[in-house]
């Protein structure tokens, strides 16, 4: 697994690359790993996430409330206990979904460094899936190439990268 800087120490800018790394792993989870469909999924809350109105109330924010149910979802605990890597069990368009409601957040607050956090802990995660199962993880450099690509389509109206055999977009 790679090493990440502090979430705070990123500029929006420089953060971006690593929501398109997320968004490229979890498209494409290696298929050693269980596919479920998204009514048996242990991700299943992600498909169409609004955060809970009282969960707002009680943090005092949508970050507060989406953080909750993060560490809900992935353990408690995953972050600070064992080798502090959030499990990810299986692959699928649940877990696909994450991205976009994290894409979503970054964009409404992109100075958050709680969401930073759970991007760079989530990229780490699914790193870990790949190399659990022998297979290679681009290099950061890639992933601007990438940013490039999707930009340069997106100027000239191309659809940019499109989804996986498991994410549907």
């Amino acid at each position: 697994m790679s090493e990440y800087p502090a979430p705070e120490t990123l500029s929006r800018d420089e953060f971006q690359p690593y929501l398109i790394k997320l968004r490229l792993l979890f498209d494409n989870l290696p298929g050693q790993l269980p596919s479920k469909d998204i009514t048996e999924s242990a991700y299943a809350s992600f498909v169409n996430f609004e955060p809970d109105e009282d969960v707002v109330e009680l943090t005092g924010s949508k970050v507060g409330a989406l953080n909750m149910h993060l560490e809900r979802t992935f353990g408690f605990k995953a972050r600070s206990e064992g080798d502090g890597v959030v499990p990810i069990i299986e692959r699928g368009s649940s877990i696909c979904m994450l991205h976009g409601i994290l894409e979503k957040y970054c964009q409404e607050y992109p100075d958050d460094n709680i969401l930073k956090k759970w991007v760079l802990d989530l990229v780490k995660a699914a790193e870990k899936v790949y190399t659990m199962y022998g297979i290679a993880v681009c290099s950061r450099d890639c992933y601007h190439l990438i940013l490039f690509e999707e930009l340069k389509n997106a100027r000239f109206g191309f659809r940019g990268l499109g989804g996986s055999r498991d994410c549907v977009r």
